[in-house]
């Protein structure tokens, strides 16, 4: 909570070449304005960064090849949830294949415009997106099949409350069925602008089970008044 904290120097952990954690380090640091992309260079170690810029406003981009040199990551929960992001790189978990859940990572994100098509394409071990993009307020388009690289089972209010978002439902799950996915509950709920067919969603995740709200108020579906209750 350093809120006059405006940077940060690019080898301010460069010492700490064991560090496994960074939960917390810099959230709620509203003054601080850019994540120098040499910052986790040093730490090879690292296997999570659960809130580390939580609550960072003034953050609008990262660097690409941030998460380089951390092989070992495998927690990004919440990392920076509520930030000011607008835009995210190509390839930022692209040295990162032991994540298996993406929980709440850039939720609360109100100013992010722009999610590139590699994002979890090298993320083969994922298995829930949970919440990953709740309330993103400003995000309109997502790219074509941006979750097919994983088997995932748990879609879980990925995009709650992206009142915005307007890519039709047939290309950001482009395929003819996900079989794993367990739980959509939430996922598209207060998604105003979405458009497609709600009913051929449904068709593809026949082993569903947690689904209530996956589509409560998303008015502009196609067949809205024909979906069952239970799923709005």
């Amino acid at each position: 909570g350093c809120k006059a904290l405006t940077e940060l120097p690019s080898t301010l952990l460069a010492s700490l070449k064991n560090l496994t954690v960074m939960s917390l380090t810099f959230a709620f640091c509203e003054g601080l304005h850019a994540i120098p992309a040499t910052l986790l260079a040093d730490a090879p170690r690292l296997t999570s960064v659960s809130s580390a810029f939580l609550g960072c406003t003034g953050v609008k981009g990262l660097p690409a090849g941030l998460f380089d040199n951390n092989p070992l990551l495998m927690i990004t929960h919440n990392a920076f949830q509520n930030s000011g992001l607008t835009a995210l790189p190509e390839g930022l978990f692209a040295n990162n294949p032991l994540i298996t859940v993406f929980s709440y990572t850039f939720s609360g994100c109100s100013n992010l415009t722009h999610i590139p098509a590699d994002l979890a394409r090298y993320s083969e071990r994922v298995t829930q997106f949970s919440s990953m993009f709740a309330e993103c307020i400003s995000l309109t388009d997502i790219p074509s099949g941006l979750f097919n690289g994983a088997e995932v089972t748990s879609v879980y209010g990925l995009f709650d409350g992206c009142t915005k978002l307007k890519t039709p439902l047939a290309e950001i799950f482009d395929l003819e069925s996900y079989p794993l996915i367990t739980a959509t509950a939430f996922t598209f709920r207060e998604c105003r602008s979405l458009t497609g067919n709600g009913l051929d969603f449904i068709n593809k995740v026949p082993a569903v089970t947690l689904y209530s709200s996956t589509f409560t108020s998303c008015y502009q579906l196609d067949d809205y008044d024909q979906l069952p209750d239970t799923w709005k």
